[in-house]
């Protein structure tokens, strides 16, 4: 069995750890964390692994997984370097950054790669039971590929290659998709609650919309998903909304208006030019008139 190293056994780490544990596809030699009681903490919730806070003389093993936060992962690939360890590949989780961020280590004799899974890992209890499915855009050394997405598709992922050149517009999609919806969802509570709308009351009629727009998307693509004003050309809804935003919660005016923008970019295949227009000039908040 391949046996695999875990530099920085935060949430990802920790979930996919157990998932390869479970399914009999590694073992799991050294969890390393800065601080002893989280590597110990680590082990516990994997169920295997000798937890450590030193870089220095670990076990040999075939995979070594550099969980870091993205501005320690090089540098723990110099010092792992220099330690001269051993084993066939290294690789890291990020979505940002390549696998030649571990480049020093190809000194070693590793081949290397990076494998993101595009899934928040808030709770590792609840990703444990969710992965299944889970995509993970990877790119790297042909060899170090060949090895570790055959253990990524063991535990239900869909693996597919990434250009290195554009990893960072492939996770600046990844963010806007994920992250911001978060921030976009807390928008429209804020909105609600603005109205006299409890928060408790408002995350209950939002969600379910939420849950039925995405499974709208996955059913349909982004362009027939997509209702509300805008797609339907009302103006004078769009109006009233950035009125009431800009006498309430300014803050979020330049938000509704921005995507509103985008939104209309969607739109537009759908709209009269004489709607397009009107829509236009209201959420680029100028005087500017439609066009005849």
């Amino acid at each position: 069995m391949l046996t695999l190293n875990i530099i920085g056994a935060g949430r990802a780490a920790q979930t996919l750890a157990y998932l390869w544990r479970q399914a009999g596809l590694l073992e799991i030699r050294a969890v390393v964390c800065r601080q002893l009681q989280h590597a110990r903490q680590a082990v516990t919730f994997i169920g295997a692994g000798k937890a450590t806070n030193e870089l220095t003389q670990l076990p040999s093993a075939d995979i070594w997984l550099i969980a870091t936060p993205d501005d320690q992962i090089q540098p723990v690939a110099n010092q792992l370097a220099a330690a001269g360890i051993r084993g066939q590949s290294a690789f890291h989780l990020s979505g940002s950054l390549t696998a030649e961020q571990l480049a020093p280590l190809r000194s070693c004799g590793l081949t290397l790669a990076s494998v993101h899974p595009i899934r928040s890992f808030a709770q590792p209890q609840l990703a444990i039971s969710q992965f299944a499915g889970t995509c993970c855009g990877a790119e790297g050394d042909a060899g170090a590929l060949a090895l570790l997405l055959p253990l990524f598709s063991g535990i239900g992922a869909q693996t597919f290659t990434i250009d290195s050149q554009h990893k960072s517009l492939y996770h600046a999609g990844s963010v806007m998709a994920c992250n911001y919806l978060v921030s976009l969802l807390e928008a429209g509570l804020q909105c609600f609650e603005a109205a006299g709308v409890s928060r408790e009351h408002a995350t209950t009629a939002l969600l379910p919309l939420l849950h039925g727009t995405l499974d709208n998307i996955d059913k349909l693509g982004t362009a027939k998903a997509l209702t509300g004003p805008i797609v339907r050309g009302d103006s004078g809804v769009v109006e009233k909304h950035q009125a009431a935003l800009q006498q309430n919660l300014p803050q979020l005016l330049p938000l509704y208006q921005l995507l509103g923008q985008h939104t209309l970019q969607l739109a537009t295949p759908q709209l009269s030019t004489e709607n397009a227009d009107a829509l236009a000039c209201l959420l680029a908040n100028t005087n500017k008139t439609p066009r005849d």
